[in-house]
């Protein structure tokens, strides 16, 4: 008798596991906390994702996506330009500075990076509580970084920069221009209308373009609450 009631519950939840869901809102809103690294410039940033999405049927959906991070590293010279590379090799004979000390040379900044993004996205709903979700990954991105000199030669260097118009007199630099990539994610449903969202996306961006010597590659993880409202979705016939 133990046994097959043991089956019987089995059964049961596994049922529930694969039930289709019933409920899938108009609307979703999400906002979470973010990660994001760009491993070119050992650059690690931290902040908050937000997301607004309308649910054209079971499927598809299209939104707006926007994030907001800031973190802190070092710039070398070998991640700088040929162009820019040459143009401090110059500054560094002119003041008698030997060759190894600019290689060795580390200038501190902090970075705040925003993103703004819009577009498709496919969810695939085998299970009643969980979703998969996929979308492409093109927008916007926006970084305004402020070099933190920490000794003598460091605020050289920045001024240097500043002369030749690389950093601006308070010591900035910013840019805008575009990214592309993929992202995708997955959403466990708590209750009908609070889900909780994981997302993961890697972009191809030229920032800096002519500056730096690499593209970048950035990876943005995120994590938070999604709430799901609005008339319920028809199901295809």
């Amino acid at each position: 008798m133990r046994p097959t009631l043991a089956c019987l519950a089995v059964f049961c939840f596994a049922l529930t596991a694969f039930a289709q869901q019933e409920y899938i809102g108009r609307y979703d809103a999400y906002a979470g906390y973010t990660y994001a690294g760009v491993p070119n410039l050992n650059l690690d940033q931290r902040g908050y994702h937000t997301q607004g999405g309308l649910n054209l049927n079971r499927w598809l959906s299209v939104g707006l996506d926007y994030s907001d991070f800031n973190g802190h590293t070092s710039l070398s010279p070998s991640q700088l330009s040929t162009g820019v590379q040459n143009q401090l090799a110059s500054f560094a004979a002119s003041q008698n500075i030997p060759p190894s000390v600019v290689a060795g040379l580390l200038l501190p900044y902090n970075a705040t990076t925003r993103t703004f993004a819009g577009g498709p996205q496919l969810a695939y709903r085998p299970f009643k509580r969980i979703t998969f979700l996929v979308h492409p990954g093109l927008g916007l991105i926006h970084e305004n970084v402020k070099a933190k000199p920490a000794g003598a030669l460091e605020q050289g260097v920045v001024s240097f920069f500043q002369n030749t118009g690389q950093l601006s007199s308070s010591g900035e630099k910013s840019d805008t221009t575009y990214f592309y990539g993929i992202g995708g994610g997955v959403e466990w449903s708590a209750t009908k209308n609070v889900h909780l969202r994981f997302t993961a996306d890697y972009v191809h961006t030229l920032l800096f373009n002519g500056f730096l010597r690499d593209p970048l590659n950035l990876f943005r993880l995120s994590v938070g609450p999604t709430f799901n409202f609005g008339k319920n979705v028809a199901r295809a016939k």
